[in-house]
Order: C-alpha cells, then structure tokens, then sequence
C-alpha cells in the first residue's frame, strides 16, 4: 500500500467513510463521473476511481464484513 493509499483510506474513514474503503471509491460509488474522479484520471491513471472501486466490491465480495 502506498502513502497516498494510507491517507485516502485515513480520509475516508475520518468523514465518516468504510473502514478500508479508498476515498476514490467512496466517491466513484456515489457519482463516478465528477470532477474529483477526472482529475484523478488525469494525475494518477486513467479511470482510478473506478478502478479503486472495482478493487474495493472484488475485497467485500472475497471478505465480507
């Protein structure tokens, strides 16, 4: 996990998020098409959050809670 995976997660938790759950897929799973998730896009790779989201319904799916 990176450092920026940690503090996504951090974050997401803190606003009252799922604990583990990336605040990129918070946010994709709510409107995955705004202009945090394009900027994502753009920084980080294309479709992240989408990506992190896929990520995270394989993870409950495997684990659930």
């Amino acid at each position: 996990m990176t450092i920026f995976g940690t503090l996504s997660r951090a974050l997401n938790y803190a606003l009252g998020g799922l604990r583990g759950q990336t605040l990129c897929a918070r946010i994709a799973a709510w409107r995955p098409n705004c202009w945090f998730c394009r900027l994502m896009s753009l920084l980080v790779e294309p479709n992240h959050c989408l990506v992190e989201l896929a990520l995270w319904e394989q993870r409950t799916i495997k684990d659930p809670l």
